[in-house]
């Protein structure tokens, strides 16, 4: 079975050679609007664009989607599942060094595609609208499943009193979140990861003040 892999800066099919080359209608449908998505936001990409793009018909559309919307939320939904399963795109973080790969990844990820988009969660986001209301909560969702795991980590570190007792675990971690939609969206206006690294150290030196020596 063919299956679409949505990460942070990327889209990925995992199948075998045979369905590569000619997957279902459905898996080309989403490939095909998550590029979009990713490349130019929701609110510029049709349904006609697509359709020209995964070369499927409004028939195929239609039998698996009510809306161009209906995509947008499948298409988070499985943005959400990798997060919670997927350690290359959401390492584990048990150290401050995991902490630090936990920072960088995205920035990796984005100077893979040339620095030429930044992330498709916040490129959507950008995009609602007030009566994308699903939407939205899909959104916030996945933006409360990123800062779990520096959430966990600063909270362990606190309980074995390595962090100050003023230190709020929920706080850092949002820091940690915004700080990587902050800076991608840098990185892909001046075509650098150089804004990405120099927020990703400022933010290291901010975070480690908080430790006990």
């Amino acid at each position: 079975m063919l299956k679409l892999f949505c990460g942070l800066y990327g889209t990925y099919m995992s199948a075998s050679p045979s369905q590569k080359n000619n997957p279902p209608a459905r898996e080309k449908i989403l490939f095909a609007a998550f590029d979009l998505f990713h490349e130019k936001g929701i609110q510029a990409t049709s349904v006609d664009d697509i359709l020209k793009h995964s070369g499927t018909g409004k028939s195929q559309f239609y039998h698996y989607f009510k809306s161009k919307e209906g995509i947008v939320h499948s298409l988070l939904q499985q943005m959400h599942q990798r997060l919670k399963t997927d350690t290359t795109i959401n390492p584990d973080i048990e150290s401050w060094s995991d902490l630090e790969r936990w920072l960088r990844t995205p920035g990796e990820m984005q100077e893979s595609c040339s620095c030429q988009r930044g992330c498709p969660i916040g490129t959507i986001a950008a995009n609602l609208a007030p009566k994308d209301e699903l939407i939205r909560q899909d959104i916030q969702l996945i933006f409360e499943t990123m800062k779990i795991k520096p959430k966990v980590f600063f909270a362990t570190q606190k309980a074995q009193r390595k962090l100050r007792k003023e230190t709020d675990p929920d706080s850092l971690a949002t820091f940690c979140v915004s700080l990587i939609q902050g800076t991608a969206l840098l990185s892909k206006v001046e075509r650098s990861t150089t804004p990405f690294n120099s927020g990703i150290d400022h933010a290291l030196i901010y975070l480690k003040s908080f430790k006990i020596d």
